[in-house]
């Protein structure tokens, strides 16, 4: 754990950021009124590609640590959408602070051990998430 990191506590009104890759056949979708919102897919854990099990958890980024243009900086395609911090843990999700070398912001929203995120929690975090950047197609 990076110094400095030992005292972060996470509070249900703070903000995660999920990056959302710049492909609208699985990461986003435009909404009838033309503005993008992330999909499911997005919110749903994926395999690690070494050893084919799930991730422990989605890769989100604690807002209070970090800023947009960082945030933004790890994938420059990418946009990047908000949810509060209490909406995963209503799902009976957990959220854990995970900094890594290269991301002090860095915080995993995960299921309960020895269990998934499911399509319904998924559904219900895109729904609940706001486009804060959008992904590189969609700038203008």
């Amino acid at each position: 754990m990076p110094q400095g990191t030992e005292d972060v506590s996470i509070l249900a009104e703070d903000l995660l950021w999920r990056r959302i890759l710049d492909d609208p056949t699985r990461w986003w979708t435009k909404n009838p009124d033309g503005t993008v919102r992330p999909s499911s897919s997005s919110f749903l854990q994926r395999k690690e590609k070494d050893s084919g099990k799930l991730e422990n958890g989605l890769s989100v980024q604690l807002s209070k640590l970090t800023t947009q243009k960082k945030a933004s900086s790890f994938i420059e395609s990418a946009g990047l959408a908000e949810i509060e911090v209490k909406l995963p843990r209503e799902l009976n999700l957990d959220v854990i602070y995970d900094p890594i070398e290269e991301d002090i912001a860095h915080t995993l929203i995960s299921p309960k051990e020895n269990q998934k995120i499911t399509k319904a929690q998924a559904r219900k975090l895109a729904g609940a998430a706001r486009m804060i950047v959008l992904p590189k197609s969609q700038r203008q």
